[in-house]
């Protein structure tokens, strides 16, 4: 069954907002922590200090993972899978 220009709009805000919310997820956890790039062109980032914690990882992990898990089910909606 073909999905209607208003649910796919509506799904693409809600993906949208839990992207956002996402982001601003990983950004607070990540907040202080202090990286160097080194490698080929700069394609390796070690940590330098952190102030990490598992609960805080264990948040940011959950926001993406419910991302992807969003994306994979709009593409079943759409049998893009």
């Amino acid at each position: 069954m073909p999905i209607s220009p208003l649910d796919m709009e509506g799904d693409l805000s809600e993906l949208a907002q839990m992207a956002r919310i996402a982001f601003l997820t990983v950004f607070e956890v990540i907040g202080d922590t202090e990286f160097h790039r080194s490698g080929d062109g700069g394609q390796v980032f070690e940590v330098v200090s952190h102030d990490l914690t598992p609960d805080g990882v264990a948040r940011a992990m959950f926001a993406v993972g419910h991302v992807e898990d969003m994306i994979r089910a709009l593409q079943k909606k759409l049998n893009l899978d």
